[in-house]
């Protein structure tokens, strides 16, 4: 095979993938919004009088997300190219806090959890949101003579998330019963068939899935143990 055809077909395959996988805040930024909602909904009430939620642990945010260049670097060279792009993402807490007061005021009314506590004061506290995660581009390209080779990723680093819920029950102000909730939000998402954007908004589906399987099966506990 002629070495200037390989040399250019193997720098032609690279250069596709690093620059159709360039990636900035403001491209991210506008993507997530296109895909979750533009505005930011009002906090959601409880329908129960005796269910108090708290959420003072969780950081608040003016803007829906928040998008910020961790890293960004492409070195061309001879016979060897490297890059990386990552960008680290923040979604609003109060998207999730609205999911579980969803999710919550749907089994105040299937199980009537109001009329069960009687005269008891059942307190949720939301302590963490695994609602930040890091978008990761990199790889490198190696040309020498008749050969080359490269290596690429592309995926989300969720960077040890936790969701961390807490709940008590008070009978005259006295506390008869606690336990705290944790699920851990540390695998990698990959998706060979998708990139960039695409790629961010599905692992925001997944994580949006996730979320909620976890939250009715908090509530449900709590149900349980009442």
């Amino acid at each position: 095979m002629n070495i200037t055809y390989l040399k250019t077909t193997a720098i032609l395959l690279v250069s596709i993938v690093i620059f159709s996988s360039c990636l900035s805040s403001k491209t991210l930024t506008n993507s997530i919004k296109a895909n979750i909602g533009k505005e930011l909904a009002g906090v959601k009430k409880i329908d129960a009088s005796n269910i108090i939620l708290k959420t003072e642990a969780l950081t608040k945010m003016d803007s829906l997300v928040i998008v910020d260049k961790n890293k960004s670097y492409f070195i061309p060279a001879i016979v060897f190219w490297m890059w990386e792009n990552s960008l680290n993402c923040k979604l609003n807490n109060q998207i999730y806090t609205n999911t579980f007061i969803d999710i919550l005021n749907y089994k105040i009314g299937e199980f009537q959890l109001s009329k069960h506590l009687g005269n008891k004061v059942l307190e949720i506290n939301i302590e963490k949101i695994p609602s930040e995660f890091k978008y990761l581009n990199k790889g490198f390209f190696y040309f020498i003579v008749y050969a080359y080779g490269y290596s690429f990723y592309e995926g989300i680093q969720p960077d040890e998330q936790t969701l961390e819920i807490s709940y008590r029950i008070l009978e005259d102000n006295i506390e008869i019963k606690n336990k705290t909730f944790k699920k851990y939000y540390n695998t990698p998402y990959k998706d060979g068939w998708a990139g960039s954007t695409k790629l961010v908004n599905k692992y925001i589906q997944s994580l949006n899935a996730n979320f909620e399987t976890d939250c009715n099966e908090f509530v449900t506990e709590i149900i349980d143990n009442l």
